[in-house]
């Protein structure tokens, strides 16, 4: 698949832009997967393996004032594989356990960043080293059925993510603020456990969920104190950089009500405590919240169902307020959205839809530049059109 996009400069009364940069974006990816399971008694087994590899780059035009400057193309190679197996063990229609192990082999290589003409300080050509990673994750899991009506769930697990192409290579820059890539990354390690409860009630259901997660090496845009190459002089200058430990904890909760067959209400409430908990390198950072990620979020969602009639969803969303900035200095408020969603079956091929996102058009920030440009959330949105099966 290919991505073209393009990014422009506004001047400071918004009323007039330059175009900085022509993007295009190819990729190929392929991949595979196999899974086996059998039933042995009250046991479930499941092995597979999957794989996958993927080749991209960003293929850059920049332009400075409006002027064509320089070619910028960087991309690379990656093959992410693994193999897994996991047992599902039932004793008891009330009890369930889990447990499971996976373990992946991940490299990136051939991997390079061409200038043409090269910007003051980087290299015309940088030919960047594979990196080859194995991992090996487990899992546990638990669920009880306590009563007819109370469910209790509990787990343990550790995961992972690997650094994209796009975080090892690009360089990007919004107005004044340079993000540059970082070629030495490491994956993301992410070591958890959550316990749950489930409640149903007559015509109420309720669900309860804390979490606990510490991610090691978490990947961030990392505020330097000293310019790299790639950014110019005046500009704010940032790297994605691996920082030693953050801990991401807190509950999710749920309350559903179904007075008749028809209707759901449904309310969720996610409160998320997301801090850094130690950065050597960037040891200022200890304790910040990670950016971009709001403390709480709530949903109200009434839905009326009847194929006979129409369906109908409306939806109130809260976004509470975060930072922009790995410093926590760029601050974003708090948002309130409203939608709505309406549709039809007329046959069992045939389904009209309409939907209005953001209904009261209401104004809200995305993201904040540390020059004070704030990107506005998307307007009004009407949609329609009709799905057909075949």
């Amino acid at each position: 698949q290919e991505f073209r996009s393009t990014f422009s400069t506004q001047a400071a009364d918004r009323n007039s832009e330059t175009l900085a940069l022509d993007q295009r974006v190819p990729s190929t990816s392929t991949g595979a997967w196999l899974q086996w399971s059998e039933r042995f008694g009250s046991h479930v087994l499941v092995a597979g393996a999957d794989g996958r590899w993927t080749e991209g780059e960003t293929d850059e035009r920049v332009y400075v004032a409006g002027a064509f400057a320089r070619t910028r193309v960087a991309g690379g190679e990656q093959v992410l594989t693994g193999a897994y197996v996991q047992d599902v063990y039932t004793p008891d229609p009330r009890w369930e356990f889990v447990a499971g192990l996976r373990g992946d082999y991940w490299m990136a290589y051939n991997a390079e960043r061409r200038d043409t003409p090269p910007p003051a300080g980087v290299p015309a050509r940088q030919v960047f080293g594979d990196i080859e990673r194995g991992m090996v994750h487990p899992r546990v899991a638990m669920l009880v059925h306590a009563t007819p009506t109370t469910d209790v769930r509990a787990s343990a697990y550790q995961g992972f993510r690997v650094p994209t192409i796009n975080e090892l290579y690009r360089v990007f820059r919004v107005r004044n603020d340079v993000t540059t890539a970082n070629e030495h990354l490491r994956p993301e390690r992410l070591t958890g456990g959550e316990v749950g409860l489930q409640q149903r009630l007559g015509p109420f259901e309720a669900r309860v969920t804390g979490f606990w997660n510490e991610v090691q090496d978490l990947i961030a845009n990392v505020t330097l104190t000293s310019a790299l190459p790639d950014c110019p002089a005046g500009t704010t200058c940032r790297q994605r950089q691996n920082l030693d430990l953050a801990r991401v904890r807190g509950f999710e909760t749920e309350l559903e009500w179904a007075p008749v067959r028809e209707w759901r209400v449904l309310v969720s409430h996610l409160v998320s405590e997301a801090h850094v908990v130690r950065s050597k390198n960037q040891p200022a950072l200890e304790g910040n919240r990670l950016a971009q990620v709001p403390e709480h979020t709530a949903a109200l969602s009434v839905r009326y169902q009847n194929p006979v009639i129409v369906d109908v969803q409306a939806t109130a969303r809260y976004v509470g307020g975060q930072f922009e900035d790995d410093q926590n200095t760029l601050a974003m408020g708090s948002y309130t959205v409203f939608d709505l969603f309406v549709s039809r079956r007329f046959a069992p091929w045939v389904e009209g839809f309409a939907g209005v996102e953001n209904i009261l058009d209401t104004t809200y920030s995305t993201g904040r530049t540390s020059e004070g440009v704030v990107s506005i959330g998307a307007p009004r949105l009407v949609r329609a059109g009709v799905r057909l099966a075949f």
